[in-house]
């Protein structure tokens, strides 16, 4: 099912083959999400597929943005913690468009210099992509000898920052996401007014 989203996406958006060629990347990106969520994951760092199998890291965010764009296996979630309340929050493209912190109503943090640099983007298997894997890992398992790994956690330093984020976008020739590209437009026009809504 997985392999079948990235393909549709691929025959979409041919220019990805220019990126990465879709024979080479499935097989990859397919042993990675096992590995991944073997290691009891559900996010994927693009950072860490590029170093794995040696790509440029901002070819591979185009990528993930590309695969998290509407049907796409991927969930595009931003990690920020507010200013205010320092509470975490993960906001999807529609909540981060008009940011304001769920939790007190803040919203002074796109004023922060720092902003970019300090919003995480993560991706996030889709729920129904998850379980397909999960449910092939189990049964793989079954037959195989049980062995017991530890989760990995990733630090702040592996996740893609917004701003590498859009720099990687800004520098394709295509946009990997219609919906990303105007969400970032507006956070842009947002940034550079200054405005709080």
């Amino acid at each position: 099912m997985f392999i079948t989203e990235l393909k549709g996406i691929y025959s979409n958006k041919p220019f990805l083959s220019n990126i990465v060629p879709y024979h080479e990347i499935a097989p990859q990106l397919e042993l990675f999400i096992n590995q991944e969520v073997r290691l009891g994951s559900r996010y994927l760092n693009p950072y860490r597929f590029a170093f794995k199998f040696g790509y440029n890291p901002k070819d591979i965010i185009n990528l993930f943005i590309a695969f998290s764009s509407k049907g796409g296996p991927l969930k595009r979630f931003y990690r920020f913690e507010c200013g205010e309340c320092e509470e975490l929050h993960l906001l999807d493209d529609d909540q981060f468009k008009n940011l304001k912190c769920p939790e007190c109503g803040y919203d002074g943090d796109i004023e922060n210099i720092d902003f970019l640099d300090n919003v995480k983007v993560v991706f996030e298997i889709k729920e129904p992509f998850l379980k397909e894997v999960q449910r092939r890992l189990k049964d793989q398992a079954s037959s195989e000898r049980k062995t017991k790994l530890k989760p990995q956690k990733t630090s702040d330093s592996e996740e893609a920052s917004l701003k590498s984020v859009m720099d990687s976008t800004d520098a394709a020739n295509e946009s990997p996401d219609e919906d990303f590209t105007e969400m970032i437009k507006q956070v842009k026009s947002r940034l550079s007014s200054g405005l709080r809504k």
